[in-house]
């Protein structure tokens, strides 16, 4: 501080400084609602809170929610080891810690000789003696504090200490607006990063929707070769399945997903009571476990699960009997493979007619995935389906 600072004005010396200060605090309300960054409001700040109490040094001390504790955010009078680098505590017996918890200016003039309170780096490097300390308040939140200190012992009046307390409500009410700019901001950038990677999803989503058509269509093909030697209402039920199965692996695309993605797990299970909602005679166990995965290849194990609990309606399960169906499904996500089991309690379907349509349509779809599948009659009764195949192309 300038030497004799503490000693008693003169009222015209008053006058003067309340002047100063005025000017001062109406200075700084006309920065705090500029557009400025927030370390250059700070020390603007701490320099002049110096300059309206003459006192050399002063900084802002933010408080640091991680560490509870202050980090010197900025300041003035201070060692270049100190602003932005250094923080203080933030007890009960630290100055600036007792006015952030009591959110009560805490005046220190003899900080040495004062058993209330602990002198912590830098005040011992500095030899600061007295001290004032004023919470950065708001109505919502205290941001820190800020804080004037002398290398000498003095005793700053109630002018004074108001004008650091209205000084210190200028400032908070400057960062909590500056808080409330850098939020818009980042959310509008966000906003706008959201926008540009949803045009990339949707493209990547009609891409895989297409491919989905392709798949149709080429079913559709195999149908026709079929119609002369097939029943036409079996080659309409196949085509209704089919598209059954595309339909609700479509109609598991959430929003709380990335788009042209779906939860394999919660797929399945729609699927496998859709398909048997007309057999009220085979009851559905299911094991299954849920995993992200893209829509084209939800589908196509969709497609293969239809086709076998197809098959399973109609050999495992004829007219008026009845039994079990159970699906299980399991992920292994560190191989990047899932595992799709599908048994029956029937009588067993027999050695595989491998001119069957059914079986060349799995067999195709296996292919697609590349993937893996096994069948085969239980010692026991019942027909047992093992599909392995990769959770994601490579």
């Amino acid at each position: 501080m300038t030497r004799g600072q503490n000693l008693e004005k003169k009222p015209h010396q008053m006058l003067d400084r309340l002047r100063q200060q005025k000017a001062i605090l109406a200075e700084f309300g006309r920065l705090a609602m500029q557009d400025i960054d927030l370390d250059s409001l700070l020390q603007d700040a701490a320099a002049r809170a110096a300059a309206g109490t003459g006192i050399d040094h002063a900084k802002v001390l933010i408080y640091d929610p991680g560490r509870s504790d202050f980090l010197i955010r900025a300041g003035v009078g201070w060692d270049d080891s100190v602003v932005g680098k250094t923080h203080a505590p933030a007890g009960e017996r630290s100055p600036p810690g007792r006015a952030y918890r009591t959110g009560q200016p805490v005046i220190v003039e003899d900080l040495p000789n004062d058993p209330s309170f602990d002198a912590h780096e830098p005040l011992k490097s500095h030899h600061i003696v007295s001290l004032v300390n004023v919470p950065i308040q708001t109505d919502a939140a205290i941001f820190g504090v800020l804080e004037v200190d002398a290398d000498e012992k003095v005793k700053l009046g109630k002018d004074d200490i108001d004008f650091l307390h209205g000084f210190a409500n200028l400032l908070a009410a400057g960062i909590e607006r500056k808080s409330a700019e850098d939020a818009v901001r980042a959310a509008a950038e966000a906003l706008a990063r959201a926008a540009g990677e949803r045009q990339i999803l949707l493209q990547e989503l009609q891409h895989r929707i297409a491919n989905n058509f392709q798949s149709l269509i080429g079913f559709v093909h195999r149908l026709k070769k079929q119609a002369k030697t097939c029943d036409p209402d079996e080659i309409l039920d196949a085509l209704t399945e089919h598209l059954t199965g595309m339909a609700e692996a479509h109609s598991q695309l959430s929003s709380d997903q990335l788009p042209g993605n779906v939860m394999l797990g919660n797929y399945l299970v729609s699927l496998s009571a859709n398909v048997i909602h007309h057999h009220p005679r085979v009851r559905l166990e299911t094991d299954i476990h849920n995993t992200e995965i893209s829509l084209d290849r939800a589908v196509t194990v969709g497609l293969i699960l239809n086709e076998i609990l197809t098959n399973a309606l109609k050999h495992a399960f004829p007219g008026e009997a009845s039994g079990t169906l159970h699906v299980e499904f399991t992920p292994d996500l560190g191989r990047n493979v899932g595992k799709l089991v599908v048994r029956d309690s029937g009588p067993g379907m027999g050695p595989p007619r491998m001119g069957g349509s059914g079986l060349r349509l799995i067999s195709s779809l296996v292919d697609k995935l590349g993937g893996s599948i096994q069948r085969a009659d239980n010692a026991g009764g019942g027909t047992r389906y093992e599909l392995r195949f990769p959770l994601s192309t490579p």
